[in-house]
């Protein structure tokens, strides 16, 4: 993708600020950009904009959002700054789409429908970005830029946002995600696993005690919440792979409530709440990360599973 040039940028910011509804938005994406290096959000509006002409036109809303997040990650997977190439990650490429159809999704609640000709569209996005955290994030952004929240979410076509089928998902957190993955994960305990991997063949019964770990959580999250609230960058909702991934990851190598034969690899399919892309969660679960705040943060963890081990 061709990044737009500042001044291109700059009047596109411009026309959004102009303009009540694309204001909120602007804010919005402008708050969750600060996070990582991504598109502007006149760009990301732009992007959406051209996605929903798109969209809206198809009559078959489910097989053309699905084939849309497909192009819009192709699309993200390397931007064009100034005549060079820049190849991204594929976490960076799922930020961009999701934002994008978030971005889109909002376009989607401010199109005059009394007629809900769209409701269809609406269900069938909503349904596919409502579960990745950053979607919890946006829509929490939203509500922050009350009352202009209810001039847009009071709108006729925004009921299916708040009808119970498509009721958006409660507030995740990082201890409720990381506790989550573990008991996942624990619901393959006594398979065996067979492995083919290099200094590891062989095979060996699955297991993780998830309930030592839940205890330890909450305990760490109880006692230790300045040292969470650093390491998660002072939000409790920061599902970022490669904090969640990171923190498992170091975890498993400890050996404490798993055997010492477990793979990281074994553990993707544990993930499936938070990514379905396996290549970036093996990333994170293997991410080295040499802070000292991390250490400090693992080191305190280790001592309270150790302690709930003992105690059981």
């Amino acid at each position: 993708m061709k990044r737009l040039s500042i001044s291109e940028r700059l009047n596109d910011s411009l026309n959004m600020l102009d303009k009540h509804k694309t204001y909120i938005l602007f804010k919005v994406l402008e708050r969750l950009g600060k996070e990582w290096e991504d598109l502007s959000p006149s760009e990301i509006w732009k992007e959406a904009e051209n996605a929903l002409q798109v969209y809206i036109r198809h009559p078959h809303p489910n097989e053309a959002i699905a084939l849309l997040q497909e192009a819009m990650r192709d699309r993200y997977s390397s931007f064009e700054i100034q005549g060079v190439v820049q190849q991204r990650s594929c976490e960076e490429v799922d930020i961009t789409t999701c934002l994008v159809l978030n971005a889109t999704l909002f376009l989607l609640n401010g199109l005059d429908d009394k007629e809900r000709r769209y409701d269809q569209h609406n269900a069938a996005l909503f349904q596919l970005i409502s579960d990745h955290p950053l979607t919890v994030r946006f829509l929490h952004s939203i509500k922050d830029y009350e009352p202009h929240l209810e001039e847009i979410m009071e709108q006729p076509q925004t009921h299916l946002l708040t009808s119970q089928k498509c009721q958006p998902p409660a507030q995740l957190t990082f201890d409720s995600m990381v506790k989550a993955i573990m008991c996942k994960a624990a619901t393959k305990n006594g398979e065996t696993i067979r492995s083919n991997a290099k200094g590891h063949a062989g095979s060996y019964p699955f297991y993780v005690n998830a309930e030592i770990f839940c205890r330890a959580m909450d305990e760490m999250m109880e006692k230790e919440a300045d040292m969470m609230m650093e390491f998660l960058d002072g939000s409790p909702s920061n599902l970022y792979l490669n904090k969640v991934g990171a923190f498992i990851g170091r975890t498993i190598s400890m050996c404490i409530i798993n055997n010492n034969s477990l793979q990281m690899t074994d553990m993707v399919f544990a993930f499936e709440q938070l990514s379905t892309n396996e290549s970036s969660i093996r990333t994170s679960l293997s991410r080295i990360d040499k802070t000292y705040r991390f250490k400090l943060l693992m080191t305190t963890f280790e001592g309270y599973l150790r302690r709930h081990l003992l105690l059981d």
